[in-house]
């Protein structure tokens, strides 16, 4: 590794100060050359291996470390398994060396700046995207590679992301400059660790848990927030209160703030602010599901052996783009006319079990064999057992059964939801029984996903339920926004502006606002969130990050729209105009990313009103 010492570092701690270039240390193995950085947690040298007879970082250790076994011990085991990374764009750890005057870890030199530095002497001190791009490709091979391994960064960050002479990445410090951090801030009882890092740490790595993939994931986004913008996601006041408490200013309005001009796609937003989410299940999984999310698939396992490319200074190749989208066409089909498939683990995915019915009879069969196993073994407890299991499976059945008679023609309803007369409207896999542009919806990783375009109109993109038109019912869904506007049609019809009908607005200042809109009628707003009540009953966490439950239930003229638990309204439109049946559809407004999951739907008896529900 390299590094530019920083004249505002710390000093030199008197048992390194000594050092200097010709020294031989490591039993005169290593012959020092030049000091490369220097810091609280120690110093780097370029040191010659005499014995290989090639340049060699050699990072000594702060007297915290060298005297406590410990300390030393937990270090050792932390290089071990730093030793296993091999990959071209993590820079090797070679070995830890002690003895009673020093104690340094020797790795591999890199020529080269660190993106930290880099950045200081870009115009305005912000990297262009595309730049940043095949870095960025080259970073999540490296960390999607030391995570297969059971290795957690902890300590990512641009001063730990250097350029070799080629300009190919190289990361630094896997694991050793936290585990560094954690030894000093212990046996000093002094919280060194989080000198100059807590920007770029996790709300559960500040509070002291154990290091996941997660942790690293949200140092990702921090770090690329900072080269994008010039700033990390917070940078002043008490910054561990933000981390733990505050959402991040939108990117676009940071650069807004600073005067810089930085393009940074809106998909690469969207991403960075879910790398920077609160909890742990609101980000990205992995480094490979980083760079899937824009585009950038790290290469095969089989394949990281080679050499990466270097960063080439011109714009990379796009995937050519996807043919026009169909126009939207809704027969006058059964809601699933071809049930979607339940797989298992264990079965091919081409393999389908049909409705809960069928799934009943299987259960069925399998209890009489093991029924007839029983028997065979306890002849005096085998009527019993039958008496017993014969009153359960009748007691099942007409619950199936009732289930079965209220849901739409040809609907599958999932096991969990039988009781309650639900039916899944999304098989998990593909947008089978949706009709929709299929560049801009998606399916990924269970989700309904809608990516759209910025469009110089506001024309908005659908996807339609294929389904007869329906009149009264109760629809469950889950969604979370990451840029701009969406909603949830209901009662609705295409148009070719999108759709029309009653609409669930989704957007910054919007969600929770119920509109009746379509290009063919006047819109009417029928309740609004910037209203008195609205204030005091819609929750705060509808406007920020994650995953928010959403129930729709239309009877009649009676329309309730609950959003995590809430019921923000429940009023009647009496208008004559009102739509009194149609479809579902979920819509993204132009340049938006939105995801959607747990589809589900139950027939209401048509027309009839709620008098005795809970209000909550």
């Amino acid at each position: 590794m390299s590094q530019t010492p920083n004249p505002n570092a710390a000093p030199i701690d008197a048992a390194l100060a000594h050092l200097e270039p010709g020294f031989l240390v490591g039993n005169g193995r290593f012959t020092l050359v030049r000091l490369i950085g220097r810091g609280g947690m120690g110093v780097v040298w370029l040191a010659r291996d005499e014995s290989l007879r090639e340049d060699v970082a050699l990072k000594f250790l702060p007297p915290e470390i060298r005297f406590d076994a410990v300390a030393l011990d937990d270090l050792r085991r932390e290089t071990a398994r730093a030793r296993k990374l091999t990959h071209p764009n993590i820079i090797r750890i070679h070995d830890l060396y002690k003895d009673e005057r020093e104690a340094f870890i020797s790795m591999e030199f890199i020529d080269g700046p660190n993106l930290g530095d880099l950045r200081i002497e870009q115009p305005e001190r912000v990297f262009s995207w595309k730049f940043l791009e095949p870095l960025v490709k080259q970073l999540c091979e490296a960390l999607d590679s030391a995570h297969g391994e059971k290795v957690v960064h902890r300590d990512l960050k641009p001063a730990n992301m250097m350029l070799d002479s080629r300009g190919r990445l190289k990361l630094s410090d896997f694991g050793i400059a936290a585990q560094v951090s954690d030894s000093v801030s212990r046996v000093s009882m002094i919280r060194h660790g989080q000198s100059g890092t807590i920007t770029y740490m996790s709300p559960q790595q500040m509070d002291g848990r154990l290091p996941q993939v997660t942790d690293d994931i949200y140092a990702l986004g921090a770090t690329l927030y900072e080269l994008l913008t010039s700033r990390p996601p917070f940078f002043t006041g008490d910054i561990a209160h933000q981390v733990r408490n505050l959402l991040p200013q939108p990117m676009n309005e940071r650069l807004e703030e600073l005067g810089i001009e930085n393009e940074v796609p809106a998909s690469l937003r969207a991403l960075i602010m879910a790398c920077l989410g609160k909890a742990p299940e609101q980000r990205p999984s992995s480094a490979r599901a980083v760079a899937e999310w824009i585009g950038l698939p790290p290469v095969a396992a089989a394949a990281r052996t080679s050499e990466p490319e270097p960063v080439r200074a011109v714009e990379p190749a796009r995937p050519a783009p996807p043919p026009p989208a169909p126009e939207i066409s809704l027969p006058p089909a059964p809601l699933f006319s071809e049930p979607p498939a339940v797989v298992t683990e264990t079965e091919d995915a081409s393999v389908a079990t049909g409705s809960a019915a069928s799934a009943s009879v299987f259960t069925t069969r399998l209890l009489m064999v093991l029924l007839a196993v029983v028997v065979t073994l306890s002849a005096g407890l085998g009527l019993g057992a039958w008496w017993l299991w014969k009153r359960d499976a009748s007691q099942t059945a007409k619950s199936e059964g009732a289930a079965e008679a209220n849901a739409p023609a040809g609907a599958t309803a999932s096991p969990a939801a039988a009781e309650a007369g639900f039916v899944n409207l999304f098989n998990g896999r593909d947008l089978s029984g949706w009709s929709g542009d299929p560049a801009e919806w998606t399916v990924r990783d269970g989700v309904i996903r809608a990516q759209t375009k910025r469009r110089p109109s506001k024309n908005s993109s659908c996807l339609f339920l294929q389904s007869e038109p329906l009149e009264d019912f109760e629809l469950r869904l889950s969604y979370q926004r990451w840029s701009g506007n969406s909603g949830v049609f209901y009662r609705a019809k295409p148009l070719p502006e999108g759709a029309g009908g009653y609409q669930f607005d989704i957007g910054l200042g919007l969600t929770g606002n119920l509109i009746d809109a379509g290009s063919d009628r006047p819109r009417r707003d029928l309740f609004r969130v910037d209203s008195r009540e609205a204030r005091r009953t819609l929750p705060k966490l509808a406007r920020e990050s994650g995953w928010h439950e959403l129930v729709v239930i239309v009877r009649g003229s009676q329309i309730i729209q609950q959003l995590d638990g809430i019921t923000l309204c429940d009023l009647r439109d009496e208008d004559p105009t009102a739509p009194r049946r149609g479809l579902i559809a979920l819509e993204a407004a132009s340049d938006t990313i939105v995801e959607f999951k747990d589809l589900r739907l139950k027939r209401l008896v048509a027309g009839a009103v709620d008098r005795g529900e809970k209000r909550r």
